[in-house]
């Protein structure tokens, strides 16, 4: 589920959303439902709790935050992504 889905279906309704990050740096300071999109410097200044909503590089997303951000908390949103050319990654 992307990030326009879960705030589409109200799924995020009780969540306290700070920040969309996004690393293309073309889509830095446009709108997305009410929020400007952010590069992740902006997590030196949040802290708290990241929520990984992209499927194709979820796991090079947390390795990132990971290495860069390791204080703050993450949630993958998928169990398992499956690379089509890759098999199952855990």
């Amino acid at each position: 589920m992307y990030t326009s889905q879960l705030f589409s279906t109200n799924l995020l309704d009780n969540i306290k959303v700070e920040a969309i990050i996004d690393s293309d740096t073309k889509k830095w300071g446009r709108g997305f439902f009410g929020f400007s999109i952010q590069p992740h410097s902006v997590l030196r200044n949040l802290g708290g709790t990241v929520l990984i909503s992209s499927y194709d590089s979820q796991e090079e997303t947390s390795k990132f935050l990971s290495k860069n951000y390791p204080n703050i908390k993450q949630i993958k949103l998928y169990d398992k992504v499956v690379g089509y050319n890759k098999g199952i990654k855990e």
